[in-house]
């Protein structure tokens, strides 16, 4: 359960068959926020034409509070009531041993984006200052 955010590992043993310069990393907290920005910087990364618009075919659906894809009849079609749903809040001590658990992964990934010229995520930045 705790294997999937060994973010640095992963990315490790991509690197050990491909090159940096095939690989594009995107950070989900951006691509939930900002869908169509990031497309369209992944169809420019892997060089996709004609140019999908994605502009025209995701909107934020306020309900949900998410982007959604929009339906020929001009409305939006989002994932099953199991996606974007609410979890409870976790308490403090849950927090720490997750943070603590998760630290030297993160330290690695720090240090694997920025050998890769990517630019550290906000919430990457933010837990490993605030510990």
């Amino acid at each position: 359960c705790l294997n999937p955010g060994m973010y640095a590992k992963h990315i490790e043993r991509w690197l050990d068959n491909f090159p940096a310069s095939q690989m594009h990393i995107i950070d989900g907290e951006e691509l939930r926020n900002n869908p169509i920005t990031v497309m369209n910087n992944l169809q420019k990364f892997l060089t996709i034409e004609p140019f999908y618009n994605y502009t025209q075919h995701l909107r934020f659906d306020k309900r949900k509070g998410f982007y959604c894809q929009v339906t020929e009849e001009d409305k939006t079609k989002c994932l099953g009531r199991g996606k974007g749903r609410n979890y409870p809040p976790m308490t403090e001590e849950e927090t720490k041993t997750l943070k603590n658990f998760y630290k030297p992964y993160n330290i690695a990934l720090e240090k694997l984006l920025n050998r890769l010229d990517y630019v550290v995520p906000s919430w990457l930045f933010e837990d490993l200052t605030d510990t």
